[in-house]
């Protein structure tokens, strides 16, 4: 299993699914389970983002919006700017930056919902976020890649206290 499943941004993922693999060739036989992933690189961030999108757009807005965030929530989102990169270019780490700020007026202590700082995890940047006051937020990362491109791309979520937000 992966470190973090990357979603669809509906709040899917999980698991690895075995039964496939233990079908074999159509023949009743089974094969063994994948051998576990390596362990991640000493001093890499361990997060576990469980909402991460898909960009359909490779700048600016994604084309879609992450799903309710529950005010009471604790949750990792996260982006994925692979798409946006250029075959064989990659993305500069310590260039990340996060964007993130109240999409209607009148928010002042949004930015106590910023927990700790952007990382990026192979080419998904990820922020946690921790207890959003209620309202509609802008969410998004830039970063440098190692061809001097900027890549920026940015989604939204409602954080809400109602039932059918994610905890």
């Amino acid at each position: 299993m992966a470190l973090w499943p990357v979603t669809d941004a509906l709040g899917a993922g999980g698991a690895q699914s075995l039964l496939l693999a233990g079908l074999g060739a159509g023949s009743g036989a089974t094969s063994p389970p994948p051998p576990p992933p390596p362990p991640p690189p000493s001093g890499s961030p361990v997060m576990t983002p469980l909402r991460t999108l898909m960009p359909i757009h490779l700048s600016g807005y994604a084309g879609r919006d992450f799903p309710p965030l529950s005010i009471d929530a604790d949750e990792i989102l996260g982006i994925d700017l692979g798409p946006a990169l250029d075959p064989g270019d990659t993305l500069v780490a310590a260039s990340l930056a996060l964007l993130f700020y109240p999409v209607e007026a009148g928010q002042t202590n949004y930015a106590s919902a910023i927990d700790g700082t952007a990382a990026l995890i192979g080419t998904v940047a990820v922020q946690a976020i921790g207890r959003p006051p209620p309202g509609r937020y802008l969410l998004g990362f830039t970063c440098q890649t190692a061809a001097g491109r900027t890549i920026e791309i940015h989604s939204f979520f409602n954080a809400t206290s109602l039932p059918n937000a994610s905890v």
